[in-house]
């Protein structure tokens, strides 16, 4: 489990908290709403682990950092604020992308993730 692993794993938690959150075929489904303190709080924690993982790339850096902009503490603030986050989300993901080289072996990846960011823009 990531909570669990040692040393931390950053990335283990930007994950979790990525699956946690809502997405195009389920935005508006109560079950992942409910989830959203508990993305929040992954995302949060993957940032404060960001602070002492030097071994990360500025890639994987800048993946933990514009999950940031994709939640807030509780599913009410976030459907308040829904339209502003997932925009900023996805404008952070355009930024990175912008970033990444075509030939990086990442691109593709982080191309269908910028992708998921702006289609739930929509």
């Amino acid at each position: 489990s990531a909570a669990t692993a040692e040393p931390p794993c950053v990335l283990c938690r930007w994950g979790e908290a990525l699956a946690l959150g809502p997405n195009l075929n389920s935005f508006d489904e109560p079950r992942l709403l409910a989830s959203i303190p508990s993305a929040f709080q992954k995302a949060q924690a993957a940032l404060q682990l960001l602070e002492s993982s030097p071994t990360l790339s500025p890639l994987e850096c800048g993946l933990v950092r514009a999950l940031k902009h994709r939640y807030l503490p509780t599913a009410a603030e976030y459907v308040m604020n829904e339209s502003r986050l997932t925009h900023s989300y996805a404008l952070e993901m355009e930024r990175l992308l912008a970033d990444v080289e075509t030939t990086d072996a990442n691109y593709a990846n982080v191309a269908a993730l910028t992708a998921d960011a702006l289609m739930n823009t929509c």
